[in-house]
Formats: C-alpha cells, structure tokens, sequence
C-alpha cells in the first residue's frame, strides 16, 4: 500500500514510527497542491507548489514526504522537484504528496501531468548576403536540435510579393529574381507530430528610386535676357546610372515649358519662376521636387558704338554708328559724349571735327543707355589722329627764258599738324635732277 510505503519513507528519514492501535490520534489533513507546468515538455522541470500547508488536527508536527510514480511505476524522485533531465515525451508523471504525524499519513494529495512533445527548434542558417536581383540564393539550415530526439524535417517555402511560389529548397537559380520584387523564404522544422518555430529570411529587390536633394534655378539672380537652366543634385543608393530628368518650368503660376532649359525672354521682368523635377533611373522615378521661386530682376540695356573712320588726321571730321535694345522694352536715354586722351569732351553730338583733336591724340567715344533702373556705357575701339602730310607749291619766276638768261623759282610750304618743315629745291634739266 502506497500509504505504507511512505510510512517506512519518513522513519527512514527519522520520522517516529508510527504508533499501531492508537484510536485517540487522529491523522493529519491533506495539503493542498500545484505542480507546473500544467502542461510540460521534455526540457521543463515538474515543481510541486504547496497552496495549503497540511495541519493535524491533534496538534501534532506534521511532516510531507513526496512520492513520484512514471506511467504507474514508483520512481526514484522523492522532492518537490523532478528535473527536465529525468522525464521523457509521452510519460505520465504522477506526484502523492502525504503529510504524517509521526503515527497517521493524511490522505494523498495527487497531481497527474504528461510530458508532451517539445517542438524542433533551428539553431543557426547562412544565408546569400548582399545579393541583388538576378543572383542565386542559397540558404542553408546549419544547426537543428530536439529535445526528444526526434527526426526533424524542413519545410522550405518561398513567396514572391507575398504570392507563393514552386520553389521548395533553400535555393534559388540565377536570374530568377526580378527587380521591385521581395523573397521571403520561411523555414519551418518538424519532428513529426509538432512544427517548430518558423525562420524566415528576406531578399528584398526593390528599386531604390533617386532622390533630389536640392533643385537651383541657374542664374540666380536672373533678368529676361538669361537663357535658364537647371542644376540637380541628386542620388541614388544603388549608384544606378541617372537615364532622364523631366522638367516642368511654371511662370506665374502656369506651366511654361519642359524643356531643359527656359529660353531668354520666356520669363520677363518681375515674373515668378519655378521648375520641378523628375529624375528616373531604369526602374523607377524620384519624387517630383521644386525649386525656390526666382524673381525676373531688370535687364540691363545694352549698347554698341564704333567710330566710322578706321583711322583719321588732323583735317578729318569723325562720325559714330551706335544702336541700344533694352529686353524689357524699355524707354531708353540714349547719350554720346566724344573722349580724346580719356577724358570727356562733354560734346555729345554724332559727328566730332577737326578743331578737338591734333596729332597724337587717342579718340574714343562712349554711348550710355538708361532705362531708369540700371544704366549700360559701351566705349568704342579708339582712333589715334595720324600725321597730315605737309603742302608745298613752287613756280619758276620767267615764263620763258634763253641760254643767256638766269632762272628764279617763288615757292611757299604749309603743315596743318605745324610741324617745323625742311625745304629742299632741285632743279630738273629734261626732267633729270
């Protein structure tokens, strides 16, 4: 009887015999118990839990043995613990827990469990790292463990974009991967009556699409006579080659353009400018990103002046050609203003005579425009006044003369430049010196 058995268990753990024919004592009550866990596996520890101690009715010390029983067999555990080592899958653990005052057991307090299956785990995979779309993937299941030593089965699963797929082992052939798709292979082990925690590995091939850092309208500033254009800066984190940009140029608002470049004059004097971009690598699109606004500023007029005599002497009268254009259409002042030597002659009209100028001197002239906000000089290529040849007349004094007469010349020299001049007379017999 189990009730001997554990009367001969506590004498021997120095528990008093238990005194026969005693009909004034009365035995102890049953303890109140747990055990945990409810529901165990191979590697739990079976821990007995006392709720209510047991007390004796009589006051007596009231001492709890612990007797365990394997699928009906007396085991050798004799505490409150059975370690996970001692128990196997499909045994039934049951645990008495009987309280004795020295001459009575109390009834047994009796919990039951059965050690269930502990599932398959895997321990370690090495996976294709750094794999882009188009490689071979292969992952391979390193390490499986058991706890009850069961055979353990792989199951391997793919999906594409969360769609399945045929492939069944840890591998993939090259060039089966697209781009913008995502692999996802779970792994699930089984020991044959329990699936294991799943191990899931993840190839994800989509497009990292460029992305604009920063969109500049270039110039900046800018007036109606720039031709526009537009500086990108952008990245992509695959270094995929930038094939496109798409542009869309806005004026006040309203779409102006898709071209690269905004041509001079599209975009006049205080219009407000914008472009937005698009870069594309050869799978996918950046985000659409804008420029700062950019204000159309004035645009400077602009001039040019020559002097129509490439060179000239002191007895010329010099003239200009000139013309001016404003981009914004402008009123344009229009001034000349004559230079010699660099310094204003403050004579403005389109022709400069001989009387401003002597040998020597470096004329230029200068037009400057006005449109009232900003104002352009424009300075010619300069004339330097070159030598006036001197003049002279001669004339033999006798309109006839014979071999007896003496002939005498009156001659007279001039220099518009007042050069001093050297004379020379020759005299000339049939046109010889």
């Amino acid at each position: 009887m189990l009730t001997l058995f554990l009367s001969s268990f506590l004498t021997g753990c120095g528990g008093e015999a238990p005194k026969q024919n005693t009909y004034d004592n009365l035995p102890p009550f049953s303890p109140i118990i747990s055990l945990t866990p409810t529901d165990p596996v191979t590697t739990d520890d079976l821990v007995v839990g006392i709720i209510t101690e047991s007390t004796d009715p009589d006051g007596d010390e009231v001492t709890t043995g612990y007797v365990w029983t394997v699928d009906g067999v007396i085991s050798d555990e004799t505490s409150e613990t059975v370690p996970s080592s001692a128990t196997t899958k499909g045994e039934v653990w049951t645990v008495n827990v009987i309280s004795n005052d020295g001459s009575l057991d109390s009834a047994p307090a009796t919990f039951s469990v059965t050690i269930k299956n502990t599932a398959p785990v895997i321990d370690s995979t090495t996976a294709t790292e750094g794999a882009t779309f188009g490689d071979a993937l292969s992952v391979v299941v390193d390490s499986v463990s058991d706890a009850d030593n069961d055979t353990v089965e792989l199951d391997y699963s793919w999906t594409v974009n969360g769609e399945g797929s045929t492939y069944d082992t840890g591998d993939i052939p090259a060039d089966v991967t697209q781009v913008n798709e995502i692999w996802v292979l779970t792994i699930t082990p089984n020991d044959g009556d329990t699936d294991g925690e799943a191990v899931t590995v993840t190839y994800d091939f989509t497009n990292a699409v460029p992305v604009i850092n920063s969109v500049t309208i270039d110039p900046d500033p800018a007036n109606t006579s720039d031709e526009l254009s537009v500086i990108v800066d952008v990245t992509d984190a695959e270094e995929d080659v930038i094939e496109s940009y798409t542009y869309e140029w806005v004026i006040n608002g309203e779409s102006a353009g898709t071209d690269a470049t905004l041509s001079a004059g599209t975009a006049i004097r205080d219009d407000v400018v914008s472009v937005s971009v698009i870069a594309s690598d050869a799978y996918g699109d950046s985000a659409a990103i804008s420029s700062a606004d950019l204000t159309i500023g004035n645009a400077t007029p602009t001039a040019s002046i020559s002097i129509d005599q490439a060179s000239a002497v002191t007895t010329d009268t010099l003239s200009v050609t000139y013309s001016s254009a404003d981009a914004d259409n402008d009123t344009l002042t229009t001034t000349i203003d004559w230079l010699v030597d660099g310094a204003s002659t403050g004579i403005s009209t389109d022709t400069f005579d001989s009387s401003n100028f002597v040998k020597g001197q470096s004329i230029t002239a200068q037009i400057t425009v006005d449109d009232a906000i900003d104002t352009f000089t424009e300075t010619s290529a300069a004339v330097v006044i070159g030598n006036t040849a001197p003049t002279a007349s001669i004339s033999i004094d006798q309109t006839s003369a014979v071999t007896t007469d003496s002939l005498s010349v009156t001659y007279s020299s001039a220099d518009d430049d007042n050069d001093t001049l050297t004379t020379t007379i020759d005299w000339l017999v049939d046109g010889a010196s």
